[in-house]
């Protein structure tokens, strides 16, 4: 897992506040006449709120809910739905995604990132529906499993991520048969451990692994016949090296390439005697 970059399109927190404060008045302009004075309202808390949120960016947990906004609900999910002025935004956010990572959800690293999650959930901070920063790609999976969670995945625009090793995948060929272990290491911070235990990834990336599994094995397989296993297994040391630059140091991809690395020579005597 590594950051998104969105945020770098602005030179600081001012030119981000800026920008969506703008956003939020173009949006109130195209609204209907009998719409404006209700965003007339709000806005002077609404920005209040933003630059809270900026102000906060590296603690994030005391951003507590208020009770001003909810009346407001329905206006503000129409605007974040319908306004095209906010879809202008919406496409810099997926467009600012870094290449190789464009489509992938940056929650889960599995599936396609086809939506926004609004990362302080827009049930409970209804001012923060249309506010940029708290907005990021996701997939629908993750967006569900995220729900109204508060602060207990990674904010990819603010948190710092470590790139230390705390994802484990090791096989164990048992009885010729290889199985795989996927596990966090103890040292794990909390919210990293909050983060898989939120959007159970642990559990999905064991059914993943295992279907990714079959595939490495049959290419090892297919190496083994052609007497060129070695040269497959450098290969895959090649994959390891841009997966974890691509993507982190801990993509279950390139943590299950070093499993099969570990695992080899239990690997080549399973292909061997034909188990796999």
């Amino acid at each position: 897992m590594k950051s998104l970059n969105y945020l770098n399109l602005f030179e600081d927190n001012n030119k981000i506040l800026e920008s969506n404060k703008a956003l939020f008045i173009q949006v109130k302009k195209h609204k209907r006449i009998e719409e404006r004075p209700l965003l007339d309202q709000i806005e002077n808390g609404v920005f209040d709120r933003y630059s809270t949120y900026l102000e906060q960016q590296k603690n994030l947990s005391s951003i507590t809910t208020v009770n001003d906004y909810k009346d407001y609900e329905d206006i503000m999910r129409n605007s974040y739905k319908n306004s095209k002025f906010f879809n202008i935004e919406r496409k810099k956010i997926f467009d600012s995604l870094p290449n190789g990572r464009k489509t992938i959800c940056p929650y889960c690293l599995l599936s396609d990132s086809s939506t926004l999650d609004h990362y302080f959930p827009e049930t409970f901070y209804v001012e923060y529906i249309i506010f940029t920063p708290n907005l990021i790609p996701c997939c629908e999976k993750c967006n569900e499993l995220k729900k109204t969670s508060i602060r207990r995945t990674i904010h990819f625009y603010f948190d710092e991520i470590s790139q230390e090793t705390y994802l484990n995948i090791n096989i164990r060929v048992n009885s010729c048969i290889p199985v795989i272990y996927i596990s966090l290491a103890p040292n794990t911070p909390n919210l990293i451990k909050n983060h898989f235990d939120q959007l159970q990834l642990i559990d999905r990336y064991k059914e993943k692994a295992s279907d990714e599994l079959t595939q490495i094995l049959g290419m090892l397989k297919r190496a083994c016949l052609a007497n060129q296993y070695d040269e497959c297994l450098e290969m895959f040391k090649y994959n390891i090296d841009y997966l974890k630059n691509t993507f982190g140091t801990n993509y279950w991809k390139a943590c299950l390439l070093e499993a099969v690395l570990k695992s080899r020579k239990e690997l080549l005597e399973a292909i061997t005697y034909g188990t796999i």
